[in-house]
């Protein structure tokens, strides 16, 4: 009997460990698989830059183009050098130095890089700008990003119009499902992979149609 007495308290101990740690393992699992395929998903080459890339080898230099949502989704294109040496000029004007401006101007001059002509778009006038200032015509290209980030991809439906009557659809980079609902995002923040879900989603960054004028 005593060591019958023994032998049961020892085996319930056991059982409340291994209970505990598949506790344990419960609660963690979910955590641990976000953080694998966080960490995966990082590992990919960014989908700003494969656009970026297409960029550079499709569109000829000094093109202008036109990009919607907040900078920090938009595909990295090097600026026109007419663009730098406006800034420069404003920069003197204001009383500057320019020291930063005129070193990426012999930058570019020296490697001679030509970046593309980026316009910006004002709403209430229906009217697209390059350095605050009106341009009558339409730009060459319109690069949309689209991503579950809905506050920082933000299009208008007078660009949405311009697109259906004046341009064409000639590359789409595709990566996230956007309508995919298990994707948890922080729509407070500009980051643009998820920290839950992980469904239908290929690579970080938003999803980029480029349209040319017809």
């Amino acid at each position: 009997m005593n060591k019958l007495g023994t032998f049961l308290p020892y085996n319930k101990v056991k059982l409340r460990i291994v209970q505990y740690l598949v506790f344990c393992g419960m609660i963690l699992f979910p955590s641990a698989m976000n953080i694998l395929n966080f960490d995966k998903l990082l590992s990919k080459k960014d989908n700003r830059l494969i656009a970026a890339e297409w960029v550079y080898n499709n569109i000829p230099p000094g093109s202008s183009i036109y990009q919607n949502g907040f900078s920090y989704g938009k595909v990295q294109l090097y600026p026109s050098l007419l663009s730098l040496e406006k800034e420069y000029k404003n920069e003197r004007e204001k009383g500057g130095k320019g020291s930063i401006l005129k070193a990426q101007i012999d930058y570019f001059l020296r490697k001679n890089i030509q970046g593309h002509e980026q316009w910006g778009y004002d709403e209430d006038s229906a009217m697209f700008t390059f350095f605050n200032e009106n341009k009558s015509g339409l730009p060459e290209f319109i690069i949309i990003q689209e991503s579950p980030l809905i506050g920082w991809s933000h299009i208008s439906k007078s660009i949405e119009r311009l697109l259906s009557t004046y341009y064409h659809l000639q590359k789409a980079f595709i990566v996230i499902n956007i309508s995919q609902r298990n994707n948890l995002f922080d729509q407070d923040d500009a980051f643009y992979v998820p920290f839950a879900g992980f469904r239908d989603i290929a690579r970080p960054g938003p999803n980029f149609y480029i349209y040319k004028k017809k």
